[in-house]
C-alpha cells in the first residue's frame, strides 16, 4: 500500500531565542488531515541537523495544542 507524508517548514527556537530553520516530515494516512498554519505542536521524532543547512526532522507523534491559532489568546 502506498505510504503518504505531509511536509511542513517552521523554525525551532533554540537556547537564547534563536532561530533554525526546520523541516518536519510526518507520516499521515489517506484522510487525515492536514495542520493549520500557526498550530502548536507537540512533537516527538529523529532530528537531522547538519550544519549549516536546515533541521530535519521525521516525526513519529504529532499532536495539535487545542484552541484557535487566530485567537490573540492562543500560545
Amino acid at each position: 500500500s502506498p505510504m503518504y507524508y505531509c511536509f511542513y517548514e517552521t523554525v525551532l527556537e533554540g537556547l537564547g531565542k534563536s532561530l533554525h530553520p526546520m523541516e518536519i516530515r510526518h507520516y499521515s494516512p489517506p484522510g487525515d488531515g492536514l495542520v493549520w498554519d500557526d498550530t502548536i505542536v507537540r512533537l516527538v521524532g529523529h532530528i537531522f541537523a547538519p550544519p549549516p543547512s536546515k533541521i530535519l526532522m521525521d516525526v513519529m507523534s504529532l499532536t495539535p495544542y487545542p484552541g484557535n491559532p487566530a485567537s490573540e489568546n492562543y500560545e
